[in-house]
């Protein structure tokens, strides 16, 4: 079984901590005295902001720093403290895959927004790709008094899924979800309405003249990429429009790639348009398949969007910034993040919160693919 401080940290983390607690034994900054902001010592220390609050929290653990919202950290104490307080967290968790996926920072940042305004404060923990490091995170955070988590599900295999719910029936404190959720667990769901995504990026589709409308999906047996490509076949329907076989792709496989995310995805366009051929739109699940399938289109002498219009979904900085800014569906991520910070606080807090599901609705973002 893996431990749990180690994950939390790194040799860079481990590193700040040892500096900045020698400085505060040493004197150099008396009680009372604040830290520099968070910021600063990410830019003195040439590192993230999430690895300096994580090596601050350490402080914070040991009883040598207070962290307050808004009021930054002050020291407490030049001597670490060995009562049981010291090691309490008391506060609210965030437990996410990766700082590097846009749509997943986008949310972690409204969720610490959020917590702010509420003057609470919160742990932010990175478990990178490892599902079983999710479950360890969320099967002991209560030993270190964090009061309930959002988690941003791992969800990349069936066993990851499996490990996930058995993690979150074990579970001693408030859970809140940002996928749509697996099995009927009795937790809330904060996530995008993916209906509304594939009905919608359709629907746009269809109001400008596309009636070949084909669909790309990775992921494609997850509840999320369903419930958008059963979106997209509604506003298909309803224009009566019954898409051939040939024009829909649905890829069960998700091989993150943090380093060349666009690797896979223009493998994916680039066979897919060779099959879907004919087709005058189509929809993409994400925007990392949508500015795969330009890319794909430009190679094979189809211009977009005279002769195909391409939709994406999630709304990222890059999809404006390439030759053919993407047309997309922006999903509110930040917003879930903040939305998720409220129903967990509810949770926590003896305010009354029934499970359910919190579907959250963006809109289109019109460029020039579509």
């Amino acid at each position: 079984m893996v431990n749990l401080v180690p994950p939390l940290s790194s040799k860079k983390m481990h590193a700040v901590h040892a500096s900045l607690r020698q400085q505060v034994l040493a004197g150099e900054w008396q009680t009372g005295d604040k830290l520099p902001t968070e910021t600063e010592l990410a830019e003195r220390f040439e590192c993230s902001i999430s690895t300096i609050s994580k090596a601050v929290g350490l402080l914070a653990h040991e009883g040598l720093v207070e962290r307050k919202p808004r009021a930054g950290t002050r020291v407490l104490s030049a001597t670490p403290s060995t009562s049981p307080a010291a090691t309490g967290l008391e506060s609210l968790a965030f437990i996410y895959p990766a700082e590097k996926h846009e749509g997943i920072w986008r949310a972690a940042k409204g969720f610490q927004d959020k917590a702010h305004d509420n003057d609470q404060r919160v742990t932010m923990l990175s478990t990178g790709m490892d599902y079983h490091r999710e479950a360890e995170f969320m099967t002991r955070l209560v030993e270190f008094a964090v009061r309930g988590a959002v988690v941003y599900p791992n969800f990349t295999t069936n066993e990851a899924q499996t490990v996930f719910v058995n993690a979150v029936s074990a579970c001693k404190f408030p859970v809140v979800l940002t996928s749509l959720n697996p099995l009927g667990l009795d937790c809330p769901v904060v996530t995008l309405d993916g209906f509304h995504a594939g009905y919608t990026t359709a629907r746009y589709l269809i109001d400008r003249g596309a009636r070949k409308i084909g669909y790309l999906s990775d992921r494609a047996r997850s509840f999320s990429m369903r419930e958008r490509y059963l979106g997209y076949r509604r506003a298909l329907e309803e224009a009566g429009i019954t898409p051939a076989p040939e024009w829909v792709s649905l890829n069960p496989s998700m091989n993150v790639d943090l380093v060349e995310p666009m690797r896979e995805p223009e493998s994916m366009a680039q066979a897919y348009l060779e099959r879907a051929r004919g087709i005058d739109g189509v929809v993409c699940s994400t925007d990392f398949l949508a500015m795969a399938t330009i890319t794909a289109a430009q190679r094979l002498g189809l211009s977009v969007p005279k002769k195909l219009k391409v939709v994406g979904m999630d709304d990222y900085d890059f999809a404006a910034q390439g030759d053919i800014p993407l047309t997309t569906y922006r999903i509110p991520y930040q917003e879930i993040g903040e939305t998720a910070f409220q129903v967990l606080d509810d949770a926590t807090s003896d305010r009354t919160t029934v499970p359910g599901e919190h579907l959250l609705r963006g809109s289109i973002v019109t460029r020039s693919s579509g």
